[in-house]
């Protein structure tokens, strides 16, 4: 029912009442006074918030006023993100030194291998070079025995 002074709805009249006693509203300290736009954003998301009434005569959406938007909100989700970035870099390093120790350990057990192979190939020259002296003496020794 529309009133017959004004031609509002009682939710127009209050929504409007509101919005005059908003932007008459001193500031506190530190807080910036709010633009018309912002208060009628504001006031109009307290309705609804798919309000397309600011967008519709172009004026740009304003950011909402909540809780996620405040300074302490922002101060406390850049904390938690601070936290979770400290904790992730913790977590790279102590994994960027158990991969440091592990290839340490790998160079060592290479190191190691590479001797052993060292070691092997020069015994395996070794019988190769009696193996041969054995059988040129074995050949010696036949062809005597045919003699």
């Amino acid at each position: 029912m529309n009133s017959q002074k004004n031609g509002r709805t009682p939710l127009a009249n209050d929504i409007y009442e509101r919005m005059v006693a908003e932007k008459n509203r001193e500031p506190e300290e530190g807080e910036a006074q709010k633009s018309p736009s912002k208060i009628v954003d504001e006031s109009l998301s307290q309705i609804s918030r798919s309000s397309t009434f600011l967008p519709n005569i172009g004026v740009p959406r304003l950011l909402k006023t909540g809780q996620s938007s405040s300074t302490a909100a922002q101060a406390c989700m850049q904390a938690q993100f601070e936290a979770a970035l400290q904790a992730e870099r913790e977590e790279a390093a102590r994994k960027q030194e158990e991969l440091q120790a592990q290839l340490q350990t790998q160079q060592a057990a290479l190191e190691e291998n590479q001797n052993l192979l060292r070691q092997t190939k020069d015994e395996v020259r070794g019988m190769t070079t009696r193996f041969e002296e054995t059988n040129t003496l074995l050949r010696a020794v036949l062809k005597l025995q045919k003699d």
